[in-house]
């Protein structure tokens, strides 16, 4: 969750902080994707992971996209006769919504790996 948040302080930042994290985090995903295939093998790893990563890795990227919203929502639609500041919070009211799902999706991919792991041990 915490790396969801991270990705959604672009909403505070006018996108900046989003539009920085969200490459960040393909470079995360791709070098610990690169370790996993060396390490097991490309078969392998997508039979491990393939229940909780697209979940997980869906809820970062729609994070980011929740950061970037209020500002992209005031540069596509701009309405003069509304003061900005009013635009940007209802743009920040809507970004909260998709951040929800985001964070519905990555706990529904933790509880998937988590569930996974119990079966691993037990």
């Amino acid at each position: 969750m915490s790396a969801a948040l991270l990705l959604y302080a672009g909403a505070a930042t006018g996108g900046i902080a989003s539009a920085i994290m969200l490459p960040v985090l393909g470079l995360y995903v791709g070098a610990t994707a690169k370790i996993g295939v060396l390490a097991i093998g490309l078969e392998q790893l997508a039979s491990a992971v393939w229940l909780y990563v697209p979940l997980e890795f869906a809820g970062c990227v729609l994070a980011g996209v929740a950061g970037m919203y209020p500002t992209a929502l005031l540069m596509l639609r701009r309405r003069p006769q509304i003061p900005i500041l009013q635009q940007f919070l209802r743009g920040v009211t809507g970004s909260l919504a998709i951040l929800g799902a985001a964070v519905l999706l990555i706990t529904a991919g933790a509880g998937n790996e988590a569930l996974l792991l119990l079966q691993l041990k037990g």
